[in-house]
């Protein structure tokens, strides 16, 4: 009996984690459109028609969400005043880099909250099922890539690549016979 219990439990959760990959994957594909910044590119009536599709989809699928998923669901506000503010890809183009560039935050709010409620539906699915995970495991998430906006910083970058040359130098550095270490000459800036 309990164990009837629990699988329509974790049924429950599983079209609820379901629902908000779809909304989800819906977010991204509304990013794509202009996650590279329209400049020097003509809009097409198609593309147009294509994003006022996935910009109205997203603002039905919202009400959908917030329903089954509650209180874990992003703002409702926060993403209507996202999708309202991008009415068409001429108004996106149309922007100024500082109101791009809140679009593209906000966009990142909403996504990382999107990605929070997901990962409280995973972590109430495993709460379910305990220790017995075997129960019709759920199939692997499909997420969303990260955009590719994203930037390494520079610090990072030149430690990364010191830390290479730094290798190489050891590794082709010669030692002395005898000598066990690598000659303070050919050796690299200590790391912190």
């Amino acid at each position: 009996m309990f164990g009837k219990k629990k699988k329509q439990l974790v049924a429950r959760v599983d079209s609820k984690i379901a629902l908000c990959q779809e909304y989800t994957q819906l977010w991204q594909e509304f990013f794509d459109f202009f996650a590279d910044r329209l400049h020097d590119k003509k809009i097409t009536a198609e593309e147009e028609a294509m994003f006022f599709k996935c910009m109205t989809d997203l603002a039905r699928k919202q009400y959908r969400l917030r329903y089954f998923l509650g209180d874990i669901c992003p703002s409702d506000e926060a993403i209507l005043k996202i999708v309202s503010g991008a009415v068409s890809l001429t108004t996106i183009y149309e922007m100024t880099e500082a109101q791009f560039s809140k679009l593209q935050h906000s966009w990142h709010v909403i996504f990382i909250a999107l990605n929070k409620s997901l990962g409280r539906l995973l972590q109430q699915r495993g709460r379910i099922l305990g220790a017995e995970a075997e129960i019709e495991p759920l199939a692997t998430p499909k997420t969303p890539e990260p955009p590719t906006q994203a930037r390494v910083p520079k610090k990072t970058v030149k430690k990364t690549v010191a830390k290479k040359v730094v290798r190489k130098t050891v590794a082709k550095s010669p030692v002395a016979p005898g000598a066990g270490t690598v000659p303070k000459a050919t050796r690299g800036p200590a790391s912190g």
